[in-house]
C-alpha cells in the first residue's frame, strides 16, 4: 500500500552564523542568514505524490525570505535526471520550489545553491540539498454534471420526490452517511440497524441511512426474520433517517417440482369428520412437526369419504379465531373417489401453522396427516464458481425471462411476494432507495450470469412489474454499476441513480479515479458509494474528487453468528467513522 509521507526535517545540518563586521560592511550590522527550519517533504521521503509528475517542496525558514532576481531557474538543479524545476517562489518564510517531469518510483535530488534564498536584506541563505522518491498519480478531472430534475416514473409519491430533491440539494455539496443493516446472528444481512447504533455509540453520530436487505426471503416468516414486521423500517424513517433497501436474490439450485419431497408425519388414525367435528392438532400438544413448517411446504390430508351426501369439504383452519388459513385452504368435491387434499404452505400462513391447526369439513373420515417438507430444496444467489462453493446456484437467468419455464414461474411468484413485503411500507409512505440486481456486469452473481441482454429485461420485468403492474410509486431506483459495462445499463427511463461498490482500496485518487469515470458515462445521474469496506478516508476522497451522493459501509461479520463476536471495525474502524463525522459536509442522522 502506498502512503503519504509528507514529514518535517528540522535541522539540514549546522548553519554558519555571519559575525558582524564593521569593516566588511562599511560599519553596518549584517543580519544572519537564514536558517531552515523544516521540509515538505522530509529529505528521503519515498512515495512523494506527484500529480501527472508534478509535486511541490516547501522549504520553512526561520525568518522571512526572498528569491534572488538573478536567474533562479537556472541555478538550482535537479542531480542524475531529467526532471526540471519549473517554478520557485517565496512568501513569508515558505520557499515553494515546483518539480515537473517526476516518474513513479525514481529517486530526486534537489540541489539549490547559495544565493538563491535571500533575507529581506539580501543575506544569502546557504545551498540545500533535498532528496525523494516519487508516487506519480494522474491528476483527476471530474466531470460536470446536470442531474435530471425527476424521477424516471412520473408517477412517484410526494415522499419520493422529497427525498430525491433531498439527494439532488446535497449532491456534492454533502455527502450522506450510511451502514447496511447487521445480522450476526446468521453472518449475513438482515432487518435492523444494529450497526448503525453500534456506530452511533461508539463515533458519537448515527449514519443517516440504514441498507436493509431482502436476501432472507424464502425463509420468511420465521422467529429470526420477518419482512412483515415494518417496524424495523418504519421506526428509522420516523427518526429521521433514510432508507435503503436491496435484494441479494436467492433462488433454488434445481426446480422444486422435481426435488422428491420427505413427508413427516403429524398424525396417522381414524377421526369422523362428519358435519364440522374437526381434529385440532397443537404444535405443543404433541405435533411437534407442525413448528418446523415454513412456506412452501406441502399439507397433504388423507381422508375416506363417507355419509350419505355427494359431497366432501375438507377445510384447514388456524387455532386462534378459527378461520379457514387462505382461500386455498378448503377443498370441495363432488368426485367421491378423491382421497387427499395438498394444501401449499404460504408465507402468511406458515406462522399460522405453527401455533397449530384444525383439519375439519364435512362428509369424510381423516385418516393421515403429513408435511410434504421442501427443506431438501437449498438456494443461493451467486453464480456457480462465483463463491467457492458457497451458495451457489445454476439457476439460469434467460430461462427466468423465457416463457413457459419453471424459472420464469419462480422469478414472478417472488416478485408477488417482494411486493408483500414492499407494499405495507408504501402505505406508511416509506420512501426507498431500491438497489436490486447489483454487480450484475462481475457475473459473480445468477441475474449477471447470462450476459448484458438477459439481465437488461430481467432488470426491466422487475421495474414494470412493480411500478407500472402493481403501483409502487414510493422506490427510487439505483442501478449498481461495474467498470466498462455500458451495455448493461437498462436505460435512463428505468433508472434513478447510479451506485458504485468498491472495497479494499486505500488509495482515494483511485476512488475518484472510479467517480469521475461513472460521473462523464452518467452525466444526468447522482453517483453514490452504494457499498464500501476498507476504503481511504472520506476526506482524502472529497479532496481528490469523489463526492459521492452518500456511502454506505457494509456490515461487519461474527466469528461464530453471535453478537457477541462481531468484528466491529472489520470495514471501517471506529476512527474512520470519527473522521467522516467530523467533517462539516458529512450529514448523519442527528
Amino acid at each position: 500500500m502506498k502512503k503519504y509521507i509528507y514529514g518535517f526535517l528540522v535541522v539540514f545540518g549546522l548553519l554558519a552564523f555571519p559575525s558582524c563586521s564593521d569593516d566588511d560592511n562599511g560599519g553596518a550590522l549584517t543580519s544572519e542568514a537564514p536558517r531552515i527550519v523544516s521540509s515538505l517533504p522530509a529529505d528521503g521521503a519515498i512515495d512523494v505524490r506527484a500529480e501527472n509528475g508534478v509535486l511541490t517542496l516547501q522549504i520553512t525558514y526561520d525568518q522571512n525570505v526572498k528569491i534572488t532576481e538573478d536567474k533562479p531557474l537556472e541555478k538550482i538543479q535537479i542531480l542524475r535526471s531529467e526532471a526540471a524545476v519549473t517554478a520557485v517562489t517565496a512568501k513569508d518564510k515558505v520557499v515553494s520550489v515546483t518539480v515537473s517531469g517526476c516518474e513513479d518510483g525514481k529517486n530526486y535530488e534537489v540541489y539549490i545553491p547559495k544565493g538563491v534564498v535571500l533575507a529581506e536584506d539580501g543575506t544569502e541563505a546557504y545551498a540545500v540539498r533535498l532528496s525523494f522518491t516519487a508516487d506519480v498519480i494522474p491528476v483527476i478531472i471530474v466531470p460536470d454534471q446536470t442531474v435530471a430534475e425527476n424521477l424516471s416514473n412520473p408517477n412517484a409519491t410526494q415522499e419520493a420526490k422529497d427525498l430525491y430533491g433531498y439527494l439532488k440539494e446535497n449532491y456534492r455539496t454533502n455527502m450522506i452517511s450510511g451502514a447496511m443493516a447487521l445480522d450476526a446472528a446468521t453472518g449475513y444481512h438482515s432487518w435492523n440497524h444494529e450497526y448503525a447504533a453500534w456506530v452511533g455509540e461508539n463515533a458519537g453520530k448515527t449514519p443517516k441511512l440504514n441498507g436493509y436487505d431482502f436476501g432472507h426471503m424464502t425463509s420468511s416468516p420465521a422467529n429470526w426474520i420477518d419482512y412483515s414486521d415494518t417496524d424495523p423500517v418504519t421506526e428509522w424513517r420516523d427518526a429521521n433517517g433514510i432508507v435503503s433497501c436491496m435484494w441479494h436474490w436467492n433462488v433454488p439450485t434445481e426446480n422444486p417440482e422435481e426435488v422428491v419431497p420427505e413427508n413427516v408425519l403429524v398424525w396417522e388414525g381414524t377421526h369422523e369428520v362428519g358435519s364440522w367435528q374437526g381434529l385440532i392438532l397443537k404444535g405443543d400438544e404433541g405435533y411437534a412437526a407442525l413448528k418446523s413448517v415454513k412456506a412452501r411446504d406441502k399439507i397433504v390430508i388423507t381422508f375416506e369419504h363417507s355419509g350419505d351426501a355427494n359431497y366432501t369439504k375438507v377445510t384447514l383452519q388456524n387455532v386462534v379465531d378459527w378461520q379457514n388459513l387462505d382461500t386455498t385452504s378448503e377443498l370441495y368435491t363432488e368426485d367421491l373417489s378423491v382421497t387427499s387434499f395438498v394444501y401449499t404452505v404460504s408465507d402468511q400462513t406458515a406462522s399460522l401453522i405453527q401455533n397449530g391447526m384444525q383439519v375439519t369439513g364435512e362428509n369424510y373420515t381423516l385418516k393421515k396427516v403429513e408435511i410434504q417438507q421442501d427443506g431438501t430444496v437449498t438456494y443461493g444467489f451467486y453464480a456457480p464458481g462465483g463463491n467457492n462453493g458457497n451458495s451457489e446456484t445454476p439457476f439460469n437467468a434467460t430461462n427466468a425471462v423465457t416463457e413457459g419455464t419453471w424459472e420464469k414461474e419462480w422469478i414472478e411468484t417472488d416478485m408477488e411476494k417482494l411486493y408483500d413485503y414492499l407494499k405495507p411500507l408504501a402505505d406508511a409512505n416509506v420512501p426507498i432507495i431500491w438497489r436490486p440486481l447489483h454487480e450484475a456486469s462481475g457475473a459473480w452473481f445468477w441475474w449477471g450470469a447470462q450476459g448484458a441482454e438477459t439481465y437488461k429485461a430481467l432488470w426491466k420485468k422487475m421495474y414494470d412489474y412493480l411500478v407500472k403492474e402493481k403501483g409502487l410509486n414510493n422506490l427510487i431506483w439505483v442501478w449498481t454499476a461495474e467498470k466498462d459495462d455500458d451495455d448493461w445499463y437498462p436505460g435512463d427511463e428505468y433508472v434513478d441513480i447510479i451506485g458504485r461498490d468498491i472495497y479494499d482500496q486505500p488509495e482515494a485518487y483511485e476512488l475518484a479515479a472510479e467517480y469521475a469515470a461513472l460521473a462523464g458515462r452518467f452525466p444526468n445521474k447522482m453517483i453514490a458509494l452504494s457499498e464500501c469496506g476498507n476504503v481511504a478516508n472520506i476526506a482524502d476522497m472529497w479532496d481528490a474528487g469523489a463526492k459521492w451522493a452518500w456511502f454506505m459501509v457494509w456490515y461487519p461479520g461474527s466469528s461464530d453468528g453471535t453478537n457477541a463476536t462481531v468484528t466491529w471495525e472489520q470495514f471501517a474502524a471506529t476512527q474512520w467513522w470519527t473522521n467522516a463525522f467530523g467533517l462539516d459536509y458529512v450529514i448523519a442522522r442527528e
